[in-house]
């Protein structure tokens, strides 16, 4: 297989969207591993959500509640959209216990320690009489994509079985651009737009859904896994310079985007090609004559761009 230096990059990061540039790869690569972790992303990851209600007074979801605002299948929509973090396995019992005029939110529900409810303002009911109550049993189960709620279904008389979406991720969109090494261009970036409930970072959730993929091409290829040997001592420059592409190395100074000064003063000095160049420092081009600051942001500048850079 081609030797890519591949690198992933994150555009944007906050607690529930991230975006991630992974490249360059070879060309279709980036469809075959777009639509991998996709997958992965939303079908995979686990997550907790509560699976089974019983209401005090209530048998069935068609059942309006005294001095409560909302019905019971409006009170069931509200509860699917309460978000979870589960230390253990589970599963765990919850409980819900208001009376009084008030707005019932997650912040309500009791949960033990191994619970931790990530939407505390989440609506669930609103009671509208000084003498309305409202108590809730919860299930709250971990689980991983979407189980229906039939899927749950147990003939208990006042259980409610719930639709349950366990995903952590709410939404992931990739698109694949066009990339380049030296001469080569028929490469692919990956773009990855990925979108989760809070209760898991963007970032974690893709490294999760990477180990879940390297798993399972584990054992596809008998999980022989090729450890690299760790020695203490750096890499040489020219264990550095094979670890970039072929492509790049036999690339000439002049495809390098600097100034017609920089590259007569980088030829004039013997360096010919990319892979001359990344034999050299910042302190051996600046023995060069004429070759000066400037200069050396130029090839910096140049270098970085694609994916390069100079000798330590």
């Amino acid at each position: 297989m081609e030797n890519l230096d591949l690198t992933i990059t994150k555009e944007k990061q906050t607690p529930t969207e991230g975006r991630f540039v992974l490249g360059p790869l070879p060309s279709g690569y980036g469809v075959t591993l777009g639509t991998s972790l996709r997958r992965v992303l939303l079908a995979s990851l686990p997550g907790g959500a509560i699976t089974e209600v019983r209401i005090a007074g209530v048998s069935h979801p068609f059942t309006a509640l005294k001095g409560v605002k909302e019905d019971v299948v409006e009170i069931l929509l509200n509860l699917k959209k309460i978000r979870f973090t589960l230390k253990g396995e589970g599963p765990y019992e919850a409980t819900v216990e208001v009376k009084g005029k008030k707005g019932v939110t997650a912040e309500n529900i009791e949960v033990s320690s191994e619970v931790k409810v990530m939407t505390p303002k989440a609506k669930i009911a609103t009671l509208t009489d000084s003498s309305a109550k409202l108590s809730l049993n919860l299930l709250i189960e971990k689980g991983t994509g979407y189980r229906p709620a039939e899927e749950g279904e147990t003939g208990r008389v006042g259980v409610i079985p719930l639709d349950a979406v366990f995903s952590p991720v709410l939404n992931v969109s990739f698109v694949v651009e066009e990339a380049r090494v030296g001469r080569r261009t028929n490469l692919d970036r990956l773009v990855l737009d990925i979108t989760t409930d809070g209760t898991m970072a963007p970032a974690e959730a893709l490294e999760a859904a990477a180990q879940t993929l390297t798993a399972y091409f584990g054992k596809i290829a008998g999980e022989k896994e090729a450890k690299p040997k760790k020695s203490g001592k750096a890499a040489s420059p020219k264990e550095e310079a094979s670890a970039v592409g072929e492509d790049l190395r036999k690339m000439t100074i002049a495809e390098l985007k600097v100034s017609p000064r920089t590259l007569n003063t980088l030829e004039a000095g013997g360096i010919k090609t990319v892979g001359g160049l990344l034999q050299k420092s910042a302190e051996d081009l600046t023995t060069l004559k004429g070759f000066g600051a400037t200069g050396l942001k130029e090839v910096q500048k140049s270098l970085a761009k694609l994916g390069a850079a100079l000798k330590e």
